[in-house]
């Protein structure tokens, strides 16, 4: 007997398929992935946080005017809650980062700060050292670790080796996001969501 698995990663594309257009009820459909992909297993419901950024960013008009003083509280808020319940990363620690982002987008000096190159740049190669740090933790720090056992002077070295793996990688993950860019401007939304809802199918479990 054959059984399907939709795994975590075909939800999260349907709901990149659907999102990156204008399509009617944008913000709930955002929101509703964001509380779905919660209930994922551990590691996989972070994604939620993927969908959440881009609610933001469609309210952005609406966040920006908020006034100075409540934005100071979410940014409090943020931090507090993020002190309190350290471990709990599930729903109160994304309560957290959600309250901290958006106090920092509405509160001026803060984003005035955020907007500068220096941000900007660590915005542009913070993905790519996303990607790229577990290999080169993996590669270069373990090793190294295990012969030298110095870990101070380890550790710098792993770091340094991350950001320097990250810039070059960033060529690619910039030719990705250009890739992505002309697909979704082309690809019928139906297409793309066909796809998405085909993929299971090629990962049969006998």
């Amino acid at each position: 007997m054959c059984f399907l698995i939709i795994r975590p990663m075909e939800p999260v594309a349907l709901g990149a398929a659907l999102i990156v257009r204008p399509v009617p009820l944008r913000l709930p459909l955002l929101l509703a992935l964001a509380v779905a992909l919660m209930f994922l297993p551990p590691t996989w419901f972070l994604l939620a946080l993927f969908p959440i950024g881009v609610a933001m960013a469609t309210c952005f008009d609406l966040i920006d005017r908020i006034p100075s003083p409540f934005a100071i509280g979410l940014i409090v808020a943020g931090c507090m809650i993020a002190a309190i319940d350290p471990m709990n990363i599930r729903l109160l620690g994304m309560l957290a980062a959600s309250s901290f982002v958006i106090g920092c987008i509405a509160y001026r000096p803060v984003r005035t700060f955020l907007e500068n190159d220096f941000s900007g740049w660590l915005g542009w190669v913070s993905f790519p050292l996303y990607l790229i740090h577990g290999p080169i933790m993996f590669v270069v720090g373990e090793p190294l670790t295990r012969m030298c056992g110095a870990r101070v002077s380890i550790d710098p070295l792993t770091v340094a080796a991350a950001i320097g793996a990250a810039i070059v990688f960033a060529a690619v993950n910039d030719f990705a996001i250009r890739v992505a860019r002309f697909v979704g401007r082309w690809l019928p939304l139906s297409a793309v969501a066909s796809l998405v809802l085909l993929a299971p199918l090629s990962h049969p479990i006998l």
